[in-house]
């Protein structure tokens, strides 16, 4: 019966902790010693770790009552735990890993994975940054409309002689729209217009902004090649680029009777859920940056302004 128990307990620990929970290997095999198990649950701490790996980096994310780390190594590296009970190996086969680098062969390599950092604006249907009167509410602060892309997943192909390939994968976008009028934008009456009930004298607004993710699939084809012998590749690659939305919020900022205060407010704002795009990427060694460009327009048709939005920012490679 003790022995029914303690894998009972043990199994439901396991499910509710997540694959990264560690217990080491000999309480495991050593059920008759149901006192060891019972030590381990409770003295250790509260930590569920997930590990990956990407090309030559290893990745982990460790997530206990302090909150959320994310760790990213060289592939020699080892990780360092401040408490040795959670000290774990990399080359330990117990904690689950995951290889997201898809790739056929080392000597091509699709430069899409990797952490991209731009900045948003719009243009219209005649690709001018220039608004009619009625769509002014819409101007941006470009400097302070930032893009992040964090481009998690890819698979690639070499189709010649390691210098053309095609190649495709999966990424999150966050977008950042900061509005020049510092005014937020709302639904009403079946469109997208400014909400001007923040515009009264008893509002001191600091910013105003929409905030939207998608989750993004390209395919991309590439050209690189590695000039005068150098360890560092030059590339220059475009392609059309996907995305789904996964949400969308506005945020507003402002001063009301002496009082900081912030609004925020989750909703569609009539975003267009699925959209498509192009992107271009050039670089060499370290340098890289890329554009994209969506055809889908920003908002539903009819819905709100016509608008298309573009990014225009820096890679870092995984």
């Amino acid at each position: 019966m003790k022995r029914f128990v303690a894998m009972l307990i043990l199994t439901l620990s396991i499910v509710l902790y997540g694959t990264g929970y560690a217990v080491e290997k000999e309480a495991l095999n050593d059920m008759n010693n149901l006192d060891v198990l019972m030590q381990k649950d409770t003295v250790q701490p509260e930590k569920d770790t997930t590990e990956f790996k990407f090309k030559d980096k290893k990745v982990r994310i460790t997530e206990d009552e302090k909150g959320t780390d994310i760790e990213v190594r060289g592939d020699d590296d080892q990780w360092d735990f401040d408490d040795e009970g959670w000290d774990h190996d990399w080359e330990d086969d117990d904690g689950p890993r995951f290889d997201l680098d898809f790739s056929e062969g080392d000597e091509f390599d699709l430069h899409w994975a990797g952490f991209e950092i731009g900045l948003n604006n719009f243009v219209n249907q005649n690709f001018s940054m220039n608004y009619s009167e009625g769509n002014s509410f819409m101007d941006l602060n470009t400097g302070k409309s930032w893009n992040i892309n964090i481009n998690f997943l890819e698979y690639d192909l070499n189709l010649a002689a390691n210098k053309l390939g095609l190649g495709t994968g999966m990424g999150l976008e966050f977008n950042d729209y900061r509005f020049d009028n510092q005014l937020p934008i709302t639904k009403r009456d079946g469109a997208i217009q400014v909400d001007s009930s923040y515009a009264g004298q008893d509002y001191n607004v600091d910013k105003a902004k929409l905030t939207s993710t998608y989750i993004t699939v390209p395919l991309i084809l590439e050209y690189q090649v590695k000039p005068g012998g150098s360890d560092n590749k030059f590339f220059i690659s475009a392609g059309v680029i996907g995305g789904l939305k996964l949400g969308s919020h506005t945020k507003v900022k402002y001063e009301k009777g002496g009082d900081t205060k912030k609004d925020k407010a989750r909703g569609d704002f009539y975003l267009s859920p699925f959209r498509y795009g192009y992107t271009a990427r050039i670089g060499y060694g370290f340098m890289k940056v890329f554009a994209n460009y969506y055809d889908t327009t920003l908002f539903e048709s009819g819905k709100g302004p016509q608008l298309h939005p573009f990014t225009i920012g820096f890679t870092l490679s995984f």
